[in-house]
């Protein structure tokens, strides 16, 4: 019996392909994140910041091993089935007549690796790009296992003959039917509208807080003084027309207004500034008498008249 195994050209082919399918799988992984994204959003904690970078340096990991086995491969020999590679031909159920051959003990690790860096490549993608979204626990489920089955097919990916591509557009469909069942869904004015994120701090304000505090009174933050000396209605205030200047109808009321208030302080002022008068205690009545020659009223114990200057006694 003939066994298929992959060769130095398929090997190179291969990586082509496997680049290719990188790129255009990080896209799909990266709109994934991005989708259905919360309008408010809060402040990224320590995990999550902390969890892009760690399947960050598990995907860098993945293609040092990758480029290492690559260069480490025997390529000036020629590749040779192995019992492995004999067996997993022997239980495939094909044609007979296969388009990529099977991998030996040398190239599966290769092959293995090359499929683990495409997986770990998506997933930091989608955690430096992810965005939470408003989503029920059901959906969230959804998701969840249309990720582990987008995993394991990039994990086990292989093609022996085109009529393996059916399978995995049966995975497709079946994914792409757990993503449309896990979307949000929103109003047309939401779909319509431009989408601005609201960032909520460790104090956790909703907009709502927000638009509260944005309707608030400004009076309420000024000084006493302030409220206390700003105009009042002008209405029924009866101006007096003795000695007052008229005042033309272009001038508004409310510069007349604290104009009266300043006389009135003013007043106010002067009032208090003039002392009081004090009573007087000690008041002596005096007798009086009318002098014998004018007639005018005078002290009785005068010897002279303070008017005409006569001797009275």
């Amino acid at each position: 019996m003939e066994y298929h195994v992959l060769s130095n050209n398929n090997m190179i082919s291969i990586l082509f392909y496997g680049v290719i399918g990188g790129l255009a799988l990080g896209a799909i992984f990266s709109y994934l994140g991005q989708r259905d994204a919360s309008i408010v959003t809060k402040e990224k904690g320590i995990i999550r910041k902390a969890i892009p970078w760690i399947i960050l340096c598990i995907f860098l990991s993945e293609l040092s091993l990758l480029l290492y086995r690559y260069v480490d491969y025997p390529w000036d020999v020629e590749p040779q089935p192995s019992q492995a590679s004999a067996f997993r031909e022997m239980n495939y159920l094909g044609s007979g007549y296969p388009l990529w051959g099977w991998a030996n003990d040398y190239q599966l690790p290769i092959v293995s690796a090359l499929a683990g860096s495409v997986m770990w490549l998506c997933w930091t993608v989608y955690a430096f790009n992810f965005k939470p979204s408003e989503t029920s626990w059901w959906k969230k489920a959804l998701k969840v296992v249309a990720y582990i089955i987008l995993s394991a097919t990039i994990l086990g990916f292989y093609v022996h003959e085109l009529g393996d591509l059916w399978l995995y557009v049966g995975v497709t469909v079946i994914i792409t039917i757990l993503l449309w069942l896990a979307r949000v869904k929103m109003s047309p004015k939401e779909n319509s509208s431009p989408r601005e994120e609201i960032l909520i701090t460790s104090k956790e304000e909703t907009p709502q807080d927000c638009e509260q505090k944005d309707s608030e009174d400004p009076s309420r933050f000024m000084p006493k003084s302030s409220v206390v000396l700003q105009p009042q209605p002008t209405e029924n205030i009866e101006t007096p027309s003795i000695n007052e200047p008229e005042v033309s109808e272009s001038v508004s009321k409310e510069y007349i207004v604290p104009q009266q208030i300043q006389e009135e302080v003013v007043e106010i002022k002067e009032e208090i500034a003039v002392p009081p008068q004090q009573p007087v205690d000690n008041v002596v009545d005096i007798e009086m008498m009318y002098c014998k020659h004018c007639g005018k009223r005078i002290e009785a114990d005068s010897t002279f008249c303070k008017y005409c200057g006569r001797r009275l006694k």
